[in-house]
């Protein structure tokens, strides 16, 4: 079984811009430019275009975006993503006005987005040459850039498919100091070591870098929710209960991300998604020690999490679970329960359990919160049925009571559904803090 975490890639990267400062091997302009764009790619990925992804009342919202905004013209933009007129005109070296113009005249491809137009960022890619780094390249400038690029995919694949992971104020700000600092560090080496034809670059890059981590170091926290961001690689065949304990997470997470992902979500999704929240809960409780708040705050949300999978009694979408669902459930709940029975085997890894333990918080937090609003949106949709015989006695449903068969719900049938199960996100959502991260990074400076 092999997990990365965005910290560990952080913390990869760290590792080769240390190595890169003992080098007195320069790196080449593909690799520094490699390193230039993949640097920019991040960035945008941490914070967003005018730092949109920071929390409305994170103190350093302000520096952000004025460290998005003042980036030295990029050399490329990243591939697949949406430009403003702004950000076009500033790349094209001309005024927004004359990027309208060219839009209107056919000369540039655009989409109204309301009063705004959106370009892709290949409409305006002039410098396709730049390729990511080679993986195999052993320069540490190269291998920090690999590191880096993977961090910014766990990211954006994250964003895709729930909510921030950076959601502790001056976190954002954290990752953009560390990431800076690793960027500082490799300009002056290039500018040490390079050829000053190919200087310029590096020069801008390292006083932009040098400039902001001044702006940002005082609201400045440790992005521990990095260590939450995980790649993980299961093995075929696992060898050890604690292999088959990641492989049963990463199985399941997987899949009930793509079913709740579907246009009309099956309820059995959603209760196995508390009930597998509430077991988690038991289990990992089972290591805390007995009279610690964490073992109280364990217990405490596995009740709520049982209460709002009770919520939803025998209503249904009429949509089923996939197999692939129903076997991950399946056989997440049977190695959790042998996890829990194996608590004194001397073989067993606690500390990596209670890793992966966390981890399962944190996976199920991230659910929870996804679905918090879903009872609610299921009951406006009319989408949610139940058997005539266990809601309410109306008049129109005589009939459909005694031919035994399903009707539509409505808030008057489950007046609780929508708070019992917004209670259970608000305790489950308290849970990951209690996860802590596995290893710490510093800035290079």
């Amino acid at each position: 079984m092999s997990t990365t975490t965005a910290l560990d890639l952080l913390e990869l990267a760290d590792v080769q811009i240390r190595r890169l400062r003992h080098s007195e091997v320069a790196a080449t302009t593909e690799q520094w430019e490699s390193f230039d764009v993949t640097l920019h790619r991040l960035l945008l990925e941490l914070t967003g275009p005018d730092a949109g992804y920071v929390q409305s009342q994170d103190p350093s919202r302000n520096a952000l975006t004025i460290a998005v905004r003042t980036y030295p013209k990029p050399l490329r933009h990243p591939i697949n993503t949406q430009l403003r007129t702004a950000e076009v005109a500033a790349y094209l070296n001309t005024t927004k006005v004359t990027v309208v113009r060219r839009v209107h005249r056919g000369a540039l491809h655009a989409v109204k987005d309301g009063s705004e137009f959106r370009y892709a960022s290949s409409s305006i890619d002039d410098r396709p040459d730049i390729r990511p780094s080679d993986p195999t390249d052993p320069h540490p400038l190269s291998r920090a850039s690999c590191a880096l690029g993977t961090m910014a995919d766990l990211i954006r694949e994250s964003r895709d498919h729930g909510p921030a992971v950076l959601e502790r104020a001056g976190e954002v700000a954290g990752a953009a100091l560390h990431l800076l600092s690793l960027a500082a560090v490799a300009a002056r080496h290039t500018l040490a070591h390079g050829s000053l034809d190919d200087a310029i670059r590096p020069v801008l890059i390292g006083r932009y870098a040098e400039r902001v981590i001044d702006s940002l170091r005082d609201a400045a926290l440790q992005p521990a929710s990095l260590d939450r961001l995980t790649s993980v690689q299961p093995e075929r065949i696992p060898t050890s209960l604690n292999d088959r304990l990641e492989a049963a997470l990463h199985a399941w997470q997987g899949s009930v991300r793509q079913e709740i992902s579907q246009l009309i979500p099956s309820v059995d999704v959603l209760r196995q998604i508390a009930n597998q929240g509430a077991h988690l809960c038991q289990v990992l409780a089972a290591f805390e020690p007995a009279s610690s708040d964490s073992a109280r705050h364990l217990h405490a949300a596995a009740l709520a999490l049982t209460q709002g999978d009770r919520a939803w009694g025998r209503l249904t979408t009429l949509a089923r679970p996939s197999y692939q669902f129903v076997a991950a459930s399946r056989e997440l709940f049977e190695t959790l329960s042998t996890v829990a029975k194996a608590f004194e085997h001397p073989t067993l890894n606690k500390c990596r359990v209670v890793n992966d333990l966390s981890s399962g918080v944190a996976v199920v937090s991230d659910l929870m919160i996804l679905t918090r609003s879903l009872p609610d949106r299921l009951l406006a949709a009319n989408v949610l049925w139940g058997p005539a015989r266990a809601l309410r006695h109306t008049d129109d449903r005589l009939h459909d009571r005694d031919r035994g068969r399903l009707v539509r719900v409505d808030q008057a049938d489950a007046p609780d559904l929508t708070s019992t199960w917004e209670t259970a996100t608000g305790f489950w959502s308290c849970l990951p803090q209690l996860a802590p991260p596995s290893s710490a990074v510093h800035p290079t400076l």
